[in-house]
């Protein structure tokens, strides 16, 4: 819950961000030192002109004390009034340099205390200007958000600055909704105890977000268990996590919801109202997956298995051969590789037609339904998708598995029981 600056990047979802701690509180703060400094600096010259001046008094009277002491210890006795005048002289003489004395030191006092706060404020400021208030990290954006910039919300995992994601769409932030982060050297020291003081607590009974890996996926109802990471609190390593394991938590992910994850995926946990008993999976920890990938599926009916896609790269090359191919192996087996053909429609949705649908735009459309056939070759196509009789419905137990890799790379892996 905080925000950062976006430096560079975006492809694929990964940022090059600035955290910043608090560098505008730092540069008020400097300047009010600054500012006190400057007063304590004039009050300082005018003591040290008033000590001058004291001390000077305080000479004059001491000179003239010891001069009436001198004067009082050589007159003689004889005369008993001029005896009396010089101890008279004498007593009014130490009276004023015991004054002049006070004086004097009443000043420097004052003038210890101002040099002390001066100084106490001056390494204040150096402390402050001395602080590292900003630091660029890599951070996920946890969906596929490509260009996120300015400034956007940040989600801190588990509720302090252990782990950095970019928030959603990287929204502009909502500093009373997602706060900011502050160095602690930066707060009061009533601030600085009562955020120590109620950390782990608050970790762990009002939850922001926790990151996690998905252990199994309903894709109709957009629900899933997420079997959470351990997490805990920078205050004595105390453990912040209520339970392990969520069970039927929805998910909430761009426009697709959980057809984006997969079994085993690492993912983002927010919290709705900070309230553990309201978990919801909103993103990826890394390397988000947009809508608009392969929502590819196997319908397991005798000799057909379907697939699904809202991603028009991948249907055009499954069109024209290029660079697709199409991967079988049974009871985790070696993979084979054989020609394909590619067959069906959805509707009035043809393959020619998928070329020309941007579903990017649209959503809202239900993905257009295609099938691999067991038979037939078509030289355009480079792959296999199934060996024939071999898996059914109704036919022999085992595992059949379907792989798609696209310019070398696996877009798309299934397997049917």
């Amino acid at each position: 819950m905080g925000y950062a600056t976006i430096v560079s990047g975006g492809k694929d979802g990964l940022y090059q961000i600035k955290i910043d701690l608090g560098t505008e509180l730092r540069t008020y703060l400097v300047n009010r030192f600054s500012e006190l400094i400057e007063v304590l600096d004039k009050q300082i010259k005018d003591v040290q002109l008033k000590l001058d001046d004291a001390e000077q008094v305080k000479n004059i009277a001491q000179a003239t004390a010891d001069n009436a002491i001198q004067a009082f210890s050589n007159a003689g006795a004889v005369d008993i009034n001029a005896h009396q005048a010089l101890f008279s002289a004498m007593t009014k003489a130490l009276a004023n340099a015991l004054k002049a004395e006070g004086a004097a030191a009443s000043w420097r006092h004052d003038l210890k205390t101002l040099q002390a706060a001066i100084t106490e404020k001056k390494k204040i400021k150096s402390n402050l200007q001395a602080l590292v208030l900003e630091r660029e990290i890599s951070a996920w954006c946890v969906d596929l958000t490509e260009h996120a910039s300015s400034v956007v919300a940040t989600m801190e995992i588990p509720g302090e600055a252990e782990s950095i994601l970019v928030a959603p769409g990287g929204r502009f932030p909502d500093l009373k909704k997602d706060g900011f982060l502050r160095a602690r050297e930066l707060m009061t020291p009533a601030q600085a105890f009562f955020s120590a003081a109620i950390l782990p607590g608050w970790q762990r009974f009002k939850p922001t977000y926790r990151k996690g890996r998905i252990a199994s996926l309903n894709k109709i109802a957009h629900t899933a268990t997420v079997t959470l990471d351990a997490a805990h609190s920078s205050a004595q390593n105390l453990s912040v996590n209520q339970a392990d394991t969520l069970d039927d938590v929805p998910v909430e992910y761009m426009t697709c919801h959980a057809a984006a994850f997969e079994v085993g995926d690492r993912c983002v946990v927010q919290f709705a109202g900070q309230s553990w008993a309201s978990p919801k999976v909103v993103g990826f920890v890394e390397h988000p997956r947009g809508c608009n990938w392969a929502c590819i599926y196997l319908d397991g009916f005798y000799y057909k298995y379907g697939f699904q896609s809202k991603k028009p790269d991948l249907l055009n090359a499954l069109m024209t051969g290029a660079g697709v191919v199409v991967d079988w192996r049974e009871n985790r087996g070696a993979w084979n590789v054989l020609p394909m053909f590619v067959s069906g429609q959805n509707g009035a949705v043809t393959y020619s037609e998928w070329k020309t649908v941007d579903w990017s735009n649209n959503p809202s459309l239900i993905c257009a339904k295609g099938y691999f056939s067991m038979y037939g070759v078509d030289s355009r196509f480079d792959g296999v998708v199934v060996q024939p009789w071999s898996h059914n419905a109704n036919g022999s137990p085992g595992v059949l598995e379907f792989r798609i890799r696209q310019d070398g790379q696996v877009v798309f892996n299934a397997a049917v029981y």
